[in-house]
């Protein structure tokens, strides 16, 4: 099972980056993504949205976090 690196809580939001790497479709780039989740007891949670982003770029992490926390504080 992949686990995620939490970076915070923004409202009743948590923010989480994934560990795993994903491919971004044919392209050679490897790609990782911030979720957002909805926690519904201590365990559960609903994956609310998530930013993917290619680990190549030094911006593109900012960006999906920027997205997240845009996200968060216009849906609680």
């Amino acid at each position: 099972m992949k686990r995620a690196s939490f970076i915070g809580k923004i409202g009743k939001y948590d923010v989480y980056e994934s560990n795993g790497k994903g491919k971004a479709g044919n392209a050679p780039s490897e790609t990782k993504s911030i979720q957002v989740r909805l926690y519904d007891g201590p365990d559960a949670y609903l994956l609310r949205k998530s930013f993917s982003y290619t680990i190549a770029d030094p911006l593109a992490r900012n960006k999906a976090l920027e997205k997240a926390r845009k996200y968060c504080q216009e849906n609680q």
